[in-house]
């Protein structure tokens, strides 16, 4: 049997299916003991919810600035149900129960899907702010999402790290600590649950 997975195709939705649809993915999500701690958190996807509701309001006048600014807070609002279908089937762990208590619509499954390959060209640079990193690698063929991972150095085997979930193959780590080294990963998720995580690099906060 095929791992199921969600179904992300929210451009396809009008905008006012999509503020209904980011609604309800908030009210399945609440209180939700498959996901106790959401990322991003629900209270910034309300967050953005809201905005894209007032800006698809004022956009009804058709005023052009304000429909470019509608545009502008769907896409915010597209990224941010992304980045949290990450976290959702990576936290799911493929269980069918707990994607579809997220709220998300479950995808047809796929047909004979070939297994996902480790990240290529790793890299690790500084961002443009202190204590800003920014972690990248190639796209991967079939990869659903990526897990972008740091540590404090030294590394043990105990090491405690800190996870970004993302959609997307590039992630902008913040709030480190300048002139503090750091270790850093990454891993991609594929269309079975599977993971595949690069190699380690070390790193210090500019």
């Amino acid at each position: 049997m095929k791992t199921p997975r969600l179904k992300l195709d929210f451009v396809r939705l009008s905008d006012p299916e999509l503020e209904i649809k980011a609604q309800a993915i908030v009210a399945a999500m609440t209180d939700n003991t498959y996901f106790t701690t959401p990322v991003p958190a629900l209270t910034v996807v309300n967050s953005h919810i809201t905005a894209y509701a007032t800006a698809l309001s004022k956009a009804l006048t058709r005023d052009k600035a304000e429909v470019a600014n509608k545009n502008l807070m769907r896409s915010l609002l597209e990224k941010t149900l992304m980045d949290l279908a990450g976290y959702v089937t990576f936290t799911s762990g493929g269980s069918e129960a707990a994607l579809v208590s997220s709220g998300f619509d479950l995808a047809k499954p796929a047909a004979n899907l070939p297994p996902i390959s480790v990240p290529d060209n790793f890299s690790v640079g500084n961002g443009v702010n202190e204590g800003e990193v920014v972690s990248s690698v190639d796209r991967v063929t079939g990869a659903r999402s990526y897990i972008h991972e740091y540590t404090a150095d030294p590394l043990t085997p105990t090491s405690e790290w800190t996870q970004q979930f993302t959609t997307v193959r590039k992630a902008t780590i913040t709030d480190l600590e300048p002139g503090k080294k750091y270790w850093f990963r990454v891993a991609a998720i594929g269309p079975r649950q599977q993971i595949a995580y690069t190699n380690v690099q070390l790193r210090m906060a500019a």
